[in-house]
């Protein structure tokens, strides 16, 4: 089935194998804290999630408790707005506002009163307000949405890989020449062999 800009295809899923178990903190010995980088993810309030690396081997004791509360560490982020911004959303949303005002589309979805209601007499004035408006509606969307719909996809798609660049290696946002040089500054380079372990709260 297509639209004219995408293709769909129905597959039967097989059955996957079972999920491994996450790591808890009972997994971790004192000597792993030395050898990685063990890093907190959590959606935030207005986050699409929140990294934090804690674990600079200069935090922990000779007992693994917290010994320098001040050694610095890293915070890797993406915001809501900006998953929209970067996935190109705003920019689909703002294209049909000003498509539906130029072809007068707003005016006729304004006119149609709310199917929010338990009145029969209100509901049967809806639905004819929709089946009078049918042939405008259904003509201007179908000739609107389809690519940008398309245009959406793409553009999740490209996000969402770039969100897990940035959770595993910073991605282009932490890692431009700007973002280097202020942690060359800020931050002593360590020599150690660093492993990412990611635990979920």
């Amino acid at each position: 089935m297509t639209d004219g800009f995408a293709t769909s295809f129905t597959f039967k899923k097989p059955k996957g194998p079972a999920p491994a178990p996450f790591f808890t903190a009972e997994d971790l010995a004192l000597a792993d804290l030395q050898e990685c980088r063990i890093w907190g993810v959590d959606p935030g309030v207005n986050e699409v999630f929140v990294a934090v690396d804690g674990s600079c081997p200069d935090i922990f004791g000779s007992q693994g408790a917290a010994a320098n509360t001040q050694a610095s560490h890293e915070i890797r982020k993406m915001s809501s707005s900006e998953y929209y911004h970067k996935a190109g959303f705003n920019r689909t949303n703002e294209r049909i506002r000003v498509a539906t005002e130029a072809a007068g589309i707003d005016k006729i979805t304004s006119a149609i009163p709310s199917p929010a209601t338990m009145n029969p007499d209100k509901l049967a004035s809806y639905m004819k307000a929709v089946m009078a408006s049918k042939k405008d509606l259904t003509t201007f969307y179908g000739n609107l949405l389809p690519k940008l719909r398309f245009l959406n996809y793409r553009g999740r798609q490209k996000t969402d890989d770039e969100m897990v660049n940035i959770l595993l290696s910073g991605g282009a946002k932490y890692n431009s020449p700007s973002q280097k040089k202020k942690k060359k500054k800020n931050r002593k380079q360590s020599t150690q062999h660093t492993e990412f372990l990611v635990i979920r709260y």
